[in-house]
């Protein structure tokens, strides 16, 4: 996430311990990233944008994605270090993804003797009709301090890849309570 402009996470998890190093998690996890500008959608603005931009740098400056991601499986986790306040875990996970999204690239640009922008191709990549589905693995750090008896604050970070080489990083604060 380069530009986080209307970027939104939300999960909800149930772990469950096996036993004093071994633990599992079952999630469900909704995320989403619109790096898109507001006047992509105004042609005039489009232009203004990429003909006033730096030849050196409009590739890097125009690579715009959108995603939204729906994400259910399992996680298996092995305490690293835990007492009675504080339990850290590595995990991986196996799950399913349903995906929707776009992306623009700017494919060429041609510039005058000024170096100035003054013609450019692009393209631009979108999802098929709906949802498309796939699964990944998901290594990942998670972190819980007890509060109190049944209270817990949660640190979880982790790396999703997908087997059709999606793939996004994911970190988030968490609250639970413990039963």
């Amino acid at each position: 996430m380069k530009e986080n402009q209307r970027n939104f996470n939300i999960s909800v998890s149930y772990h469950r311990q096996r036993n004093e190093k071994w633990s599992m998690e079952y999630y469900f996890l909704y995320s989403q990233n619109d790096y898109f500008p507001s006047f992509y959608d105004n042609e005039k603005e489009l232009d203004r944008f990429i003909f006033t931009g730096n030849p050196e740098t409009i590739f890097e400056d125009t690579t715009w994605d959108k995603v939204q991601n729906h994400e259910i499986g399992a996680k298996i986790h092995y305490s690293i270090y835990k007492n009675q306040k504080i339990n850290l875990s590595c995990n991986m996970g196996l799950g399913i993804i349903a995906y929707d999204g776009k992306l623009f690239r700017l494919s060429s640009i041609q510039v005058d003797e000024n170096n100035v922008i003054y013609s450019y191709n692009w393209f631009q990549v979108k999802g098929v009709d709906g949802y498309s589905y796939t699964a990944g693995i998901f290594p990942g750090l998670h972190v819980d301090y007890k509060a109190n008896k049944n209270f817990l604050i949660a640190l979880d970070g982790g790396y999703h890849k997908t087997i059709d080489n999606g793939y996004f990083w994911n970190f988030s604060l968490g609250i639970g309570r413990k039963f």
